[in-house]
């Protein structure tokens, strides 16, 4: 159903625009408003989870929107999420998006939501990557801002800020990102005759270009394995461990030597070290008191290069697959610097740790000034072209207001407390 629905939007669509190109002509790029604004738009799309559509309003600047609104009961597939995009790319390549390029006049993106959950938070991050892709980097760069609108009794509480802080700490926005609960409140406000100052009312987030730099990294990534997926018989072919490539299914039966590289494996010498520095950060890996394996990240002052990166992943890599891992769920946290106040504050999480153990609190402490995440958020997706790698590494990020778990957890809890209490129980159990 999704597919017809989609067939049919692009069908619609594409008669619009050829109406355009023999109606319109050149009098549409020298007068706008010759044709009503509705017939120059596509048609809202229904992806079962969302309604998305690009509208066009007169009062705002910029006038043109791309709005997602989510359906109440709807459930997030991967579905939905690929004809979302799809219409996005579509969207942004019809006319009168190019002659809002021409006025250099930009969009602006809307997401409308009840609240914000896992699975609201993962499309966020997803559609944060899939506007990182090359190919989109310069199309995006003409979008002024987001808005994601949640209801107004879910508001702007700290349960609610906590959580796009948290997701946008390793997957920051393209632009200026604006939570509200209204879509029509004004971002800044003006009392007296005094200067314009942000909205109390709206919590702002800038974009970070240098941790912007890990999501193009996740991208690329994905992208990559999602090549290997489709390439069919390619995908269960793995690397020569010595020369570190993938023989391609393209080259049998026709004489030709054609390989694809990948990335060496990389192998540590004897004993995995305890920790490693990769100069922004620094990775610790070991067994905790209760015999859990842990793999912690603390970031550190200091230049992010993709050098460091590589090293830190591979170092994660090891990990998964040592005695260690082997022995307990691979639980971690990642610490990044806080520039405010604000945005300094001790997160606790619920992580899916593996597929016996189930779910499990974690609280880690670190640096004051460090917000501590979840492993998860930043491993499982750079981890898809090993199947073996999700063994141990968490299953994902669970919101904090929907873990029954998680209320009432002390913000002082402390890993060594974690540890005592998970000792005791096992003597009362013996």
């Amino acid at each position: 159903m999704l597919l017809v629905t989609s067939a049919f939007h692009f069908f619609v669509t594409c008669a619009c625009n050829s109406r355009w190109a023999t109606a319109g002509g050149d009098a549409f790029s020298c007068q706008p408003n010759a044709c009503h604004p509705a017939s120059r738009l596509p048609l809202p799309l229904d992806v079962g989870f969302a309604v998305v559509q690009l509208v066009e309003n007169v009062d705002e600047v910029p006038r043109l929107e791309l709005r997602v609104d989510a359906v109440e009961a709807g459930e997030i597939s991967e579905a939905g999420i690929s004809a979302l995009l799809e219409f996005l790319d579509f969207a942004l390549a019809l006319p009168l998006l190019q002659l809002e390029a021409s006025s250099k006049e930009g969009f602006q993106l809307t997401y409308n939501s009840a609240s914000l959950g896992a699975a609201q938070l993962d499309f966020v991050r997803r559609l944060v990557c899939w506007c990182c892709e090359p190919v989109r980097q310069a199309t995006w760069q003409r979008c002024k801002r987001w808005k994601i609108v949640v209801a107004e009794d879910y508001g702007l509480n700290q349960v609610g800020k906590l959580l796009l802080y948290s997701a946008f700490c390793l997957y920051p926005p393209p632009c200026p990102t604006y939570l509200l609960t209204d879509a029509a409140a004004p971002l800044s406000v003006c009392e007296g005759e005094g200067p314009f100052a942000p909205n109390p009312d709206v919590v702002f987030f800038a974009p970070n270009p240098e941790t912007l730099a890990i999501a193009r990294l996740q991208c690329d990534l994905a992208s990559e394995v999602a090549c290997r997926k489709r390439s069919g018989s390619d995908a269960e072919k793995l690397p020569d461990e010595a020369t570190g490539v993938v023989p391609s299914a393209s080259a049998e039966g026709d004489g030709r030597d054609l390989r694809r590289e990948v990335a060496p494996k990389k192998v540590w010498e004897g004993k995995l070290p305890d920790s490693i520095e990769v100069g922004f950060a620094e990775v610790h890996q070991g067994l905790s008191r209760a015999g859990v394996g842990f793999l912690k990240i603390l970031g550190r002052e200091g230049d992010l290069t993709d050098a460091g990166l590589r090293q830190m992943m591979d170092f994660m890599d090891a990990f998964v697959d040592s005695e260690n891992s082997a022995k307990g769920d691979a639980r971690g946290g990642v610490g990044r610097g806080a520039s405010t106040p604000e945005e300094v504050g001790r997160a606790e999480h619920l992580v899916q740790g593996g597929d016996q153990r189930g779910a499990e609190v974690l609280a880690l402490q670190g640096h004051p000034h460090h917000l501590l995440l979840p492993l998860p958020t930043c491993v499982s997706d750079l981890s898809l072209d090993r199947p073996r790698r999700k063994r141990g590494v968490g299953r994902g990020l669970q919101a904090l207001s929907e873990s029954p778990a998680v209320r009432g957890f002390p913000a002082s809890f402390s890993v060594q407390q974690e540890q005592q209490q998970q000792e005791q129980q096992q003597q009362q159990q013996e």
